[in-house]
Protein backbone atom coordinates (compact mmCIF):
# COMPACT_ATOMS: atom_id res chain seq x y z
CA UNK A 1 0.00 0.00 0.00
CA UNK A 2 1.42 3.40 -0.94
CA UNK A 3 2.50 5.72 1.88
CA UNK A 4 -0.32 7.74 3.39
CA UNK A 5 -3.08 5.40 2.20
CA UNK A 6 -5.40 3.91 4.74
CA UNK A 7 -6.37 0.22 4.82
CA UNK A 8 -10.04 1.11 5.29
CA UNK A 9 -10.15 2.87 1.91
CA UNK A 10 -12.90 1.42 -0.28
CA UNK A 11 -12.43 3.55 -3.37
CA UNK A 12 -9.67 5.69 -4.72
CA UNK A 13 -10.64 8.52 -7.05
CA UNK A 14 -7.83 9.13 -9.47
CA UNK A 15 -7.22 10.65 -12.84
CA UNK A 16 -5.94 8.12 -15.35
CA UNK A 17 -3.17 8.61 -17.81
CA UNK A 18 0.13 7.21 -18.83
CA UNK A 19 2.40 6.86 -15.87
CA UNK A 20 5.80 5.20 -16.29
CA UNK A 21 5.43 3.52 -12.89
CA UNK A 22 2.29 1.69 -14.01
CA UNK A 23 -0.26 4.15 -12.64
CA UNK A 24 -3.58 3.39 -11.06
CA UNK A 25 -4.83 1.54 -14.14
CA UNK A 26 -2.44 -1.30 -13.24
CA UNK A 27 -3.04 -1.23 -9.49
CA UNK A 28 -4.94 -3.95 -7.68
CA UNK A 29 -7.44 -1.50 -6.23
CA UNK A 30 -11.11 -1.83 -7.15
CA UNK A 31 -12.18 0.90 -9.54
CA UNK A 32 -14.83 2.41 -11.76
CA UNK A 33 -13.12 3.10 -15.07
CA UNK A 34 -14.28 6.03 -17.16
CA UNK A 35 -14.16 5.54 -20.92
CA UNK A 36 -14.62 8.73 -22.93
CA UNK A 37 -15.59 8.21 -26.56
CA UNK A 38 -13.55 11.17 -27.81
CA UNK A 39 -10.42 9.40 -26.54
CA UNK A 40 -11.09 5.67 -26.98
CA UNK A 41 -13.72 2.96 -26.62
CA UNK A 42 -11.21 0.47 -25.23
CA UNK A 43 -10.66 0.30 -21.44
CA UNK A 44 -7.10 0.47 -20.09
CA UNK A 45 -7.47 -0.91 -16.57
CA UNK A 46 -6.91 -4.53 -15.58
CA UNK A 47 -10.35 -6.15 -15.96
CA UNK A 48 -10.04 -8.06 -12.70
CA UNK A 49 -9.90 -4.76 -10.81
CA UNK A 50 -12.82 -3.04 -12.59
CA UNK A 51 -16.17 -3.00 -10.84
CA UNK A 52 -17.92 -1.27 -13.77
CA UNK A 53 -17.33 1.20 -16.57
CA UNK A 54 -18.72 4.73 -16.79
CA UNK A 55 -18.95 6.03 -20.34
CA UNK A 56 -20.65 8.38 -22.75
CA UNK A 57 -20.97 5.60 -25.34
CA UNK A 58 -20.10 2.00 -26.09
CA UNK A 59 -17.22 0.27 -24.30
CA UNK A 60 -15.27 -2.31 -26.33
CA UNK A 61 -14.61 -5.09 -23.83
CA UNK A 62 -13.76 -7.67 -26.50
CA UNK A 63 -10.03 -7.02 -26.35
CA UNK A 64 -9.71 -7.17 -22.58
CA UNK A 65 -6.68 -9.25 -21.67
CA UNK A 66 -6.60 -11.49 -18.64
CA UNK A 67 -10.35 -11.95 -18.42
CA UNK A 68 -10.26 -15.75 -18.57
CA UNK A 69 -13.64 -15.71 -20.29
CA UNK A 70 -15.18 -13.59 -17.52
CA UNK A 71 -18.47 -11.90 -18.38
CA UNK A 72 -18.47 -8.29 -19.49
CA UNK A 73 -18.69 -5.59 -16.84
CA UNK A 74 -21.68 -3.29 -16.48
CA UNK A 75 -21.51 0.04 -18.30
CA UNK A 76 -23.14 3.08 -16.69
CA UNK A 77 -23.73 6.48 -18.27
CA UNK A 78 -22.37 9.61 -16.59
CA UNK A 79 -25.87 10.80 -15.80
CA UNK A 80 -26.75 7.60 -13.90
CA UNK A 81 -25.49 8.96 -10.60
CA UNK A 82 -28.17 7.24 -8.51
CA UNK A 83 -27.25 3.82 -9.91
CA UNK A 84 -23.54 4.48 -9.41
CA UNK A 85 -24.17 5.58 -5.82
CA UNK A 86 -26.14 2.37 -5.19
CA UNK A 87 -23.29 0.32 -6.62
CA UNK A 88 -20.69 2.07 -4.46
CA UNK A 89 -22.79 1.74 -1.30
CA UNK A 90 -23.41 -1.93 -2.15
CA UNK A 91 -19.67 -2.55 -2.35
CA UNK A 92 -19.07 -0.75 0.92
CA UNK A 93 -21.83 -2.80 2.57
CA UNK A 94 -20.31 -6.03 1.22
CA UNK A 95 -23.12 -6.88 -1.23
CA UNK A 96 -20.87 -7.03 -4.31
Amino acid sequence: MPPGWRPETFFLFSRGGSDPSGGTENSGYLKLETVRQEISTVPVCRPDTVLAYVSDGEVDQSGRSGTGGAPSKAVYRYEELDKLAELIVGVMDGHF
